[in-house]
Formats: C-alpha cells, structure tokens, sequence
C-alpha cells in the first residue's frame, strides 16, 4: 500500500532535544544549499520541509509572510518551532551582515545611530556626521565638481537678481 505524504514526511527526521520546551524534529533526508530540508508534495518539485509541516500542522503561510525558524536551526522542521514573518524580520531576526549591522549603535567612527544623527536611505542606516564629512571630502578632492556648484551657485544668483 502507498505511503500518504504525511507518513513518508514523519520518516525524514528524528526528534532531537536542543533545550527548547519542545524537541527540534532534525531532518535527516536531503537538503537544500542553505541546509534547509527538501519535501516533495502534492507532485510538486522539491520544496522547503519546513514549510510543509508548517502549513500542515498550522495551516496556510499567509502571502508576504515566510516561516522563520525560532530555534535557528535551519534543518528543523518542526511546527511549533516555526513562526511566519516579514522577509525583512526573518533576515533581522538572523545571524547575518545584514541582521549584524542593522543592531549596531554606533557607526565605525563610534558616532551613535539615532535621532538627528541617523539618516535613512532606503533600508540602510547612515550616520549623519559621516556622510557630511566624506561629501566635504569628495568636494575638496574633486576640482571638477567645485568648478561646477560654483557656475551653479553664479547662474542661480544672476536669474535671482536679474528677475528672470
């Protein structure tokens, strides 16, 4: 008798205790480059093994959210060890350049990162004071460029006062 997805699926991962209330289910059949597990369901090509049991156990991972594995071990797959999120809070909640740099307060001269001193541009966190000073150092580098704001800044003040 053929085996029904959810059986072949319970053969793939031993249950494991890594000092969470509850066991990690460790999968044990292949993996993706990331060492995240592959299930094949409902005839589909391989997919993610977390997301299966995520959308079994729990139901449908609403669109625009992604399973984010709240013991940080990416080859389990059990339920109750995922939570959907915004792409962008799994990457922060991670371990990564991007989840590292978004938790810094300070920038690399030890300026801090908030208030009137943190400038956003787009997702990225600028500090304020640095940018000012590598723009006046690009000025000051660039003969060009000071050569172009002061024509600038000349037609910009002669259309002023001739009224044009």
């Amino acid at each position: 008798m053929r085996k029904t997805t959810l059986e072949r699926f319970e053969e793939k991962y031993v249950i494991q205790d890594m000092g969470w209330e509850t066991p990690c289910w460790i999968w044990t059949a292949g993996l993706d480059a990331h060492g995240y597990g592959k299930f094949r369901w409902n005839g589909d090509n391989q997919r993610k093994a977390h997301r299966y049991s995520y959308i079994t156990f729990r139901g449908p991972i609403p669109p625009g959210l992604v399973p984010d594995h709240l013991c940080r071990i990416h080859r389990c797959v059990n339920y109750q060890h995922l939570e959907v999120v915004t792409e962008r809070e799994n990457i922060l909640r991670g371990v990564g350049l991007a989840a590292q740099n978004a938790k810094k307060p300070t920038c690399q001269m030890g300026h801090s990162l908030e208030g009137d001193n943190l400038r956003l541009i787009g997702n990225r966190r600028r500090c304020r004071i640095c940018c000012r000073a590598k723009n006046r150092q690009r000025y000051w580098d660039n003969p060009e460029l000071r050569r172009q704001q002061a024509l600038d800044s000349y037609y910009r003040c002669r259309s002023i006062t001739s009224g044009r």
